[in-house]
């Protein structure tokens, strides 16, 4: 079902107007109460009905420039330019639970395009195919897709490193599983991924030998 288009409103910047002017009302009216009173001997009884107004909007809109510019700095804090900016994927695991694998997948293909420098995505699209729908095939391609994301974490490209070289070995692809590992190995060196890899990788040409042996 195509979703209804959203109505082109802010409510949420309609709700912060509404509490800065909420907040000015009382000091605004304190102001403008105290500038009227030298200014009724001028203009007479408007006074005490302009100065408050004038002030509360005057304290209002400061208020809101400060709430807005603080937010900004919050914002740019929270989610430096150039930072990639967390997704909700509820709606992929709600299609996984009803068994919709393919739609899922769709809509992972998608967002992999629409976001380059994002692994999870692809990540996702590496475990749907080898967890859900099993093409083993196509898991490893997005396995080495998220492996290869500019600016992928050290310790989470180690993960997916030992993920692909985990599924090529399940594949019986000893030779893909072997490459892979000695990259986890060089790559990650001292550290408890690297010395798995080594020790796998010792483990899958013992077992390469005895197959050519053979």
């Amino acid at each position: 079902m195509t979703p209804l288009p959203l109505r082109d409103i802010d409510s949420a910047r309609r709700a912060r107007w509404i509490q800065a002017f909420g907040w000015a009302a009382f000091p605004g009216l304190f102001i403008g109460v105290a500038a009227a009173v030298p200014l009724s001997a001028y203009i007479g009884g408007m006074a005490f009905v302009l100065m408050p107004l004038l002030f509360t909007v005057v304290v209002g809109a400061f208020a809101l420039a400060l709430g807005e510019g603080m937010g900004g700095v919050v914002a740019a804090v929270a989610h430096p330019r150039g930072a990639p900016v967390a997704r909700d994927y509820s709606h992929v695991d709600a299609m996984l639970l009803r068994g919709e694998a393919e739609k899922a997948a769709d809509l992972l293909r998608a967002e992999a395009d629409r976001a380059p420098d994002d692994p999870e995505p692809r990540l996702r699209l590496a475990r749907l195919y080898r967890d859900e729908v099993e093409r083993p095939r196509e898991a490893a391609a997005w396995f080495r897709a998220a492996r290869d994301t500019p600016g992928l974490a050290p310790a989470r490209s180690a993960i997916v490193s030992r993920e692909l070289a985990e599924l090529l070995r399940a594949e019986d692809d000893l030779a893909g599983a072997l490459t892979e590992l000695a990259r986890l190995a060089e790559l990650h060196p001292d550290t408890p991924a690297g010395r798995w890899a080594e020790a796998e990788r010792a483990h899958l040409k013992t077992v390469w030998l005895g197959r050519s042996e053979g």
